[in-house]
């Protein structure tokens, strides 16, 4: 049984009947009445009831009113999937799913509040009413509390994807500055509370990325297009995401390493101009005042169409001086990120208390970041729900997929040119759920991408297939064939398997770079030309944020500071490394390696 339906005896029905935690049926054989569930207990607030929570700011005014209201009933559960059942809208990994298996509980964890709702993670629909509970402490007995009662409300035990803050997680015992451990550790403290669900957890700027990427229709281009997008949250602290064609970029080192000193930074402004920046109602933070805007009766407010414009000549030097220093500080940690990873565009979106007043769209045109598209949009309400949702769905999805492949093929690590014949079928019968022999491009398509980075679209647009649309084994057989097997270049996703590699070959020249590198991307071609017409030398190529493994391989035992970087091993041990996409340099140094002249 799927999680998130709980099987019910209906009188006339043989087996019982499964039905959605939200409907309950009428007499058998009439039409299905469903209803949608809403929090019964007096002390679980309506959801959409603005609340103040950590000094973060109040919530912003909707989009789209109708967005946070229930759009229609909960989904039954249809016999079989259908085939292409997926809309055109929503993130790309859920688009073949249909209704039921789109469906997820968002939970947006707070200091002093957990909101949460069912979500149909294809639409961003509200398929309840949500509910909030206000937490008497942050620690985990009153989580833990809180989310066993949201789901005993929604009547819920599918999947579940929570959105956290940093201060959340240091409450729970969980330090640091990396998204990527912070979800980790915070999922496995949340995991233990529903225990029985499936579960994904991520810090807000994380979910908010995912709502914005699945939901609004103007940046859908980023999604469908496999751009590289940084998200930003701005607020007392800076957040920062990449995603790459949807896909959450883990271990990319960009709150560690280059935003972990904002907080300070903001501090030292809000001490300097104490007196100037604007204090947010029912907070102790102040925020700063665009020159063009100044707030009615000396207070921010929790709409900012409420800011009135007023003439930039009445703005004090020091009081443009104080903006001024602010968006420098947000300038520098942006021109930072993007040199690291080079977007094609960068959302900025405003948390807490900085969603009080128009200040990222204010400060757009004062940026001096050059290069990527610069995109503010507002924080609609529920968008952290909502990404939570999609962000657990679309993450489960991966995980599932990966270790379904990895049980048909009997290994726990899968290395994709080495399948044999009847692994390949058993891979094969993975992604045809039916088993009708036939499974559609287009699913296809998506279950390959979500297992891995190795096998890009280029490689996927190289199958050839008799009947438009449709794939039968013996097609996918004869791609695979020629396009994963006999590639000069082998595709590594652990450690294991490159000591197995130099183990078995006498040289072997290796190419680590980052799933969203473009220099990387660019020198592949390169690099597989090389391999074609190099004899008595292997070449492999790894990405190091590929999983926890590579991360840790190329980290410690490669030392990577700089992709793509190039290394050189002859009977197991390392010749010569190097690094950029420079033939020149890459001919010279394979000469060396092909003669064995050590360096």
């Amino acid at each position: 049984m799927r999680p998130g339906f709980r099987a019910q005896r209906i009188a006339g029905w043989s087996g019982g009947a499964r039905l959605c935690p939200s409907q309950r049926w009428s007499r058998p054989g009439r039409e299905a009445s469903p209803v949608v569930p809403r929090p019964s207990s007096s002390r679980v607030e309506d959801y959409l009831s603005a609340s103040m929570d950590e000094g973060e700011g109040v919530s912003a005014s909707p989009r789209s009113p109708a967005s946070a209201s229930p759009s229609k009933p909960a989904p039954t559960r249809p016999a079989r999937a259908e085939r292409n059942a997926g809309s055109e809208g929503g993130h790309w990994a859920l688009r073949e799913v249909n209704e039921v298996q789109a469906t997820a509980m968002g939970v947006e964890i707070r200091l002093h509040t957990v909101k949460a709702a069912i979500v149909d993670a294809r639409t961003g629909n509200f398929l309840s009413r949500g509910a909030s509970i206000k937490l008497q402490r942050c620690d985990e007995e009153e989580i833990d509390n809180a989310l066993k009662r949201l789901c005993k409300e929604f009547a819920w035990d599918g999947p579940v994807g929570c959105s956290v803050t940093l201060a959340v997680a240091r409450n729970l015992g969980v330090e640091g500055t990396s998204f990527t451990n912070v979800g980790n550790g915070v999922g496995k403290v949340l995991q233990n509370f529903l225990p029985m669900n499936p579960l994904v957890t991520m810090v807000h700027t994380e979910a908010a990325g995912y709502a914005e990427l699945s939901f609004d229709n103007s940046l859908r281009k980023f999604l469908d297009e496999d751009k590289l997008v940084l998200v930003c949250t701005i607020g007392r602290n800076l957040g920062a995401v990449l995603y790459h064609g949807g896909h959450r970029m883990r271990n990319m080192g960009l709150n560690r390493s280059i935003t972990k000193t904002f907080a300070q930074n903001l501090g030292k402004l809000e001490a300097k101009y104490e007196d100037l920046w604007m204090r947010v109602s029912n907070t102790n933070y102040q925020v700063p005042t665009p020159p063009s805007m100044k707030a009615k009766n000396g207070n921010s407010s929790s709409n900012s169409s409420q800011w009135p414009r007023m003439s930039s000549a009445s703005s004090s030097t020091r009081e443009e001086e104080s903006w001024m220093d602010w968006v420098r500080l947000i300038d520098s940690y942006l021109i930072q990120l993007s040199d690291y990873v080079k977007p094609d565009a960068i959302i900025l979106m405003p948390t807490g208390a900085y969603t009080a007043g128009p200040l990222v769209e204010e400060m757009r045109g004062s940026l001096a970041l050059k290069g990527p598209e610069i995109i503010p949009v507002s924080s609609a309400v529920g968008a952290l729900v909502k990404g939570a949702a999609v962000g657990a769905l679309v993450e489960l999805r991966q995980a599932e997929a990966i270790e379904t492949l990895k049980r048909a093929v009997g290994q726990d690590t899968v290395q994709l040119s080495k399948l044999s014949e009847g692994q390949l079928r058993a891979a094969f019968d993975f992604f045809d759920p039916d088993g009708d022999g036939i499974v559609m491009w287009d699913a296809l398509n998506t279950d390959l991408q979500t297992l891995g980075s190795s096998i890009s679209p280029e490689k996927l647009s190289k199958m050839r297939t008799s009947a438009e649309g449709e794939v039968t084994f013996q097609e996918f057989s004869v791609w695979w064939s020629e396009v994963i097997n006999e590639s000069p270049v082998t595709f590594i996703t652990s450690s294991e398997e490159f000591r197995e590699i130099i183990a078995e070959s006498d040289r072997v020249v290796l190419q680590v770079g980052f799933s969203f590198c473009r220099p990387c991307k660019r020198f592949e071609p390169t690099f597989e030309e090389y391999a074609e017409t190099t004899e008595g030398v292997k070449f492999v190529r790894m990405n190091g944020n590929e999983n926890e493994d590579t991360i840790q391989f190329c980290k410690d035992d490669l030392q990577v500071r700089k992709t793509p970087s190039f290394f050189a091993f002859k009977n197991g041990k390392k010749l010569l490394s190097w690094t950029g996409a420079n033939e020149d340099v890459f001919a010279e140094n394979l000469s060396r390696i092909h003669t064995s002249l050590e360096v």
